[in-house]
Order: structure tokens, then sequence, then C-alpha cells
């Protein structure tokens, strides 16, 4: 049997994945495509060696309708907080989906994890935009 299946070489970081399973960014970006919205954009940042991902779904047609999700866990690596920050972008889109299902186990075991203890929700207006950063230097 010949391996891969032309799609995404490396996308996975070291996940295996069977022929039926999707990423999390894949499954966010089809949810996106199906309701004929622009593909998400994923911004990462580093802290205390842990990575985090911050999610905008751009409106498309209003920029002051952007939806911004920062993900309150993060991953080892850009990648894998890139994939949490989309799972819990879905999670709080449709959490009772069964996407546990499609997802290799490493996602699948966080999103049941989700499902039985939910994430905190995404804080409304926080930070909400243009530079207005708290950090003054020190």
């Amino acid at each position: 049997a010949a391996e891969g299946g032309g799609g995404g070489g490396g996308e996975g970081g070291g996940i295996v994945l069977k022929q039926w399973q999707r990423l999390p960014k894949q499954l966010l970006q089809e949810h996106c495509q199906r309701n004929k919205a622009p593909k998400p954009e994923y911004y990462s940042s580093q802290r205390g060696g842990e990575h985090f991902c911050r999610v905008r779904l751009p409106d498309g047609k209003d920029k002051a309708k952007d939806t911004h999700f920062s993900a309150p866990v993060g991953g080892p690596s850009a990648q894998d907080a890139q994939h949490t920050a989309a799972l819990y972008v879905l999670f709080q889109i449709s959490p009772t989906l069964q996407l546990h299902l499609k997802l290799p186990d490493l996602y699948a075991d966080r999103w049941k994890a989700w499902q039985a203890a939910p994430p905190p929700p995404p804080g409304r207006g926080g930070g909400g935009g243009r530079g207005g950063g708290s950090g003054r230097g020190g």
C-alpha cells in the first residue's frame, strides 16, 4: 500500500493520519468553505516555552464583524498550537458535533475531554484590535 495520498507533507507534525482522519485546521477550513466564509487566519505566540495561537475568522464583508478566538491551551510547537486553536474554535462553534470520530487520537481525546468539561469561552472584547498593548516594558 502506498503511503501518503498526495496531501500535506508533514502537516501533522509527527501525527500519523489514517485516510479518513482530518486535522483540526482542515476541519475548520472545511467549515468556513461550507459557509462561504474566508479562510481562518492563525497568529502564533510563545509564552514560557509553550506555543499559543489566536484565530481570526474574517467576516468577508465587514471587518468589524471578524470573530477572534484566543485558545486557552497551547502546545509544544506552533503547529500543534494552531491545531489546538482550530479545535477550540470548532468547539465554540458547534460543541455537540461528534468530531472526535474524524480526528486523530491526540485531538479526539481533547475534544471528548472538552465535551465533558468545556474550556472557558473566548473573552469578549479582550484587547479588541489595534495597538492597545498593556505591556509598557520593564
